[in-house]
């Protein structure tokens, strides 16, 4: 699975969330369809269900389809393929309370 790199000195916007592993550095609003989420060094570990799961994302920007807050899901849309392809889109869900290293950025996107 492929994601675009996105440089932490990058901004999408203004800043309305901040998770660094466990820790809640900001939240400024809720989490929005149609907000940016960037991941870096990302590492989830939790159950789904009666499973356990563990996922690495490394670097990635993509697109909030749908959060749920009680859950603390966050559904979104971002690009994947292979070397060699075409990219295509994927909708991907990520727990946020799951997050045990790494930091996950959301920003709201600026209208001119």
């Amino acid at each position: 699975m492929a994601h675009c790199k996105a440089p932490t000195t990058t901004s999408f916007g203004h800043l309305i969330f901040h998770q660094s592993s466990q820790d809640l550095l900001a939240r400024r609003d809720d989490i929005r369809p149609g907000d940016v989420i960037t991941l870096s060094s990302a590492s989830f570990k939790g159950k789904k269900g009666l499973q356990s799961y563990a996922m690495e994302v490394g670097q990635g920007v993509a697109i909030v389809l749908e959060f749920e807050v009680k859950k603390s899901k966050i559904r979104v849309v971002q690009a994947a393929g292979k070397a060699n392809h075409y990219p295509t889109l994927e909708s991907v869900s990520y727990r946020l309370e799951d997050l045990k290293a790494g930091d996950v950025r959301v920003f709201r996107p600026v209208h001119a």
